[in-house]
């Protein structure tokens, strides 16, 4: 519910620079709280072509390694430094697609797990966190660093704290969609218990399309998982069969 931002004029390079150096520069939990608050709020503009070109100067100005430094440092001080950290990177990773990786490799995904784990049950952290890990899950490259137990196991979390959430469960099953591409990760969901919290997402909000349609997806994933399973259990019964 934050008001979206009107302004003409696009951010030149020494503007963003400037805004990058601030957050790098802060020494307190505020000061960087405020640095990283004027970064989101360019990202919040209503103009795209403008948000879209402030994302790739930020990128350009290495705003990733200075936002996950701070996470590291002040994520435990301040719920909003850790939910305005990853909603930049939440839009680094819509605008610049080369910044999925380098949140990876800078550790920003273990960093903004870990200063999310201070706010546990907080719907904003845990929305935007659970939005950040689902985008990194679209790229081969970056799924196997969100796939980890520890991110299943918080978005699921996250899903049994916000069941009549519309937008929580959209997320969430998205995320479970996105990393359920590999064989191995459904069969660790399915462990999890993920499938019975997909369903009750399907069950309680099947009148919003947003939702339905996702956890539908998500729901034919697993059940395909079954089938798979059940043949190869039968195929292996059958050899078992066949050599005795």
């Amino acid at each position: 519910g934050e008001a979206p931002v009107h302004t003409a004029a696009y951010y030149t390079d020494e503007e963003i620079a400037e805004m990058v150096r601030r957050v790098a520069d802060a020494r307190t939990w505020e000061e960087a709280l405020e640095a990283i608050r004027a970064i989101r709020l360019v990202l919040k503009d209503e103009n795209k072509a403008k948000k879209a070109d402030a994302a790739k100067k930020l990128f350009k100005h290495q705003v990733i390694p200075a936002l996950v430094l701070k996470l590291q440092k002040y994520g435990q001080d301040s719920d909003l430094i850790t939910e305005y950290a990853a909603r930049i990177l939440v839009q680094l990773t819509y605008f610049e697609p080369r910044s999925k990786s380098t949140i990876a490799m800078m550790g920003g995904i273990r960093a903004m797990y870990e200063a999310a784990q201070y706010y546990k049950g907080d719907m904003y952290v845990s929305g935007n966190v659970t939005v950040l890990f689902s985008n990194l899950a679209l790229d081969y490259d970056t799924r196997k660093h969100v796939n980890l137990d520890d991110y299943i196991d918080y978005v699921l979390q996250h899903m049994r704290d916000f069941p009549d959430e519309s937008y929580t469960q959209r997320v969430c099953c998205k995320y479970l969609a996105n990393i359920g591409v590999e064989e191995e990760t459904v069969e660790r969901m399915f462990e999890k218990k993920a499938m019975p919290l997909v369903a009750l997402a399907y069950q309680n909000h099947r009148n919003d399309d947003g939702v339905s349609n996702v956890a539908k997806e998500t729901l034919q994933m697993f059940l395909e998982h079954g089938k798979n399973e059940d043949e190869e259990a039968t195929r292996q019964k059958l050899a078992q069969t066949t050599l005795a």
